[in-house]
């Protein structure tokens, strides 16, 4: 018969040899230390106008009202590159995409318009610029 001693273990009259009992705070512990999930991130509004078609440099994506510019909103795609704008001129007035409102240095696209709310239609190229782009309502 073999004698075990110390505070690893202990001998019964029996026999037998128990283990002391494991007792870890890493192991009882361990869910408290894992983060609870983030709240899922809700899904971004429905933009108020697409952009479409095949163009240089692209254009295309998702625009929101921004800022206002003569009387008419503006509206900049979901990055910030590009933006909707109105110009009016003596004659006629536009809508213009390009980098920023009021900027007409780069490429950039226009069509021909009456009013404010006269955005949805095709607009052609100007400088360097190529393609037809079309802007449309979400479906």
């Amino acid at each position: 018969m073999v004698k075990i001693i110390g505070p690893l273990a202990s001998h019964h009259a029996s026999g037998t040899i128990t283990a002391p009992k494991i007792s870890s705070i890493s192991l009882r512990n361990r869910h408290a230390r894992i983060a609870p999930e983030a709240p899922p991130t809700p899904p971004p509004p429905p933009p108020d106008y697409i952009v479409t078609g095949e163009v240089n440099p692209d254009i295309t994506g998702n625009y929101y009202e921004s800022a206002p510019r003569l009387g008419c909103p503006t509206y900049t795609r979901d990055d910030g590159l590009f933006a909707i704008w109105a110009a009016r001129w003596i004659m006629f007035n536009e809508w213009n995409i390009s980098n920023a409102p009021g900027d007409l240095s780069g490429a950039y696209w226009k069509t021909p318009r009456e009013n404010c709310e006269d955005i949805e239609a095709f607009y052609t190229p100007q400088n360097s610029a190529t393609g037809i782009a079309f802007v449309h309502a979400p479906p």
